[in-house]
């Protein structure tokens, strides 16, 4: 596998950073649960390799970042119903004139 030091991502990874935490907060979950999966996945790969020092600094980033995703989806359950009372009035007709 080549590990990459840069992303092709229009701004870098600072806009990378920024646009990721704009997401809706159940959508940033949902890519820190994806980001956590894949580093469980790498850890294991290199466990199997004998790079154990590596498979648990991997394994145990994985772990922080599925607990950030924890945290992120309360959040969302706090701001859920603030966002769903918002949509509503946005997409409430305009009243008669």
């Amino acid at each position: 596998m080549d590990h990459r030091t840069d992303i092709d991502y229009p701004g870098g990874m600072s806009k990378m950073a920024e646009d990721l935490g704009n997401l809706r907060y159940d959508a940033l979950a949902t890519f820190l649960d994806a980001l956590s999966v894949k580093l469980t996945s790498d850890g294991d790969k290199d466990a199997t390799r004998g790079r154990e020092q590596l498979a648990m600094a991997l394994k145990t980033a994985s772990q922080a970042i599925h607990g950030a995703a924890g945290w992120i989806d309360v959040a969302w359950k706090i701001s859920k119903p603030y966002m769903e009372k918002r949509s509503e009035s946005l997409s409430a007709p305009d009243p008669p004139v």
